[in-house]
């Protein structure tokens, strides 16, 4: 799974002024009146590919990237950027890394948004299969 998370965090660095990042497990302390993103990878369900035993295999999730804003500046920004993170991941983009191929399934969606604390949440979610074995 560590290809999948590499791939599709990697990509996420790759859009242009990204906000600082809290990725999983990673130690990190946002500055109070700053946006960031947390990004986070969901459980994966395993399909086996093949009634041999040669190891191929399809994984089905989706990635999450969470945008923090502090309350008070308005929604504006958070979906401005909820729209760029959509356009990154546009449906049908292949991701490698190693001997794992992603592909995004479909047009990545935003939620509403939440309140915790002093920050307001915007949640965009990107659906993936990846194929390990790439022929």
């Amino acid at each position: 799974m560590d290809d999948i998370r590499g791939a599709l965090e990697s990509h996420l660095g790759t859009l242009s002024n990204v906000l600082p990042t809290e990725y999983e497990l990673v130690s990190f302390t946002p500055d109070n009146d700053t946006p960031y993103q947390s990004a986070h990878l969901s459980d994966i369900i395993t399909v086996d590919m093949s009634l041999s035993f040669d190891n191929r295999q399809q994984y089905l999730g989706f990635f999450q990237v969470n945008l923090k804003y502090p309350i008070g500046q308005g929604v504006g920004a958070m979906v401005t950027e909820a729209l760029r993170i959509i356009a990154h991941y546009e449906r049908g983009l292949v991701l490698t890394k190693d001997d794992i191929e992603v592909r995004i399934l479909e047009t990545p969606t935003r939620s509403k948004v939440s309140v915790d604390n002093d920050r307001g949440i915007m949640a965009v979610r990107i659906n993936f299969q990846a194929y390990n074995n790439i022929v």
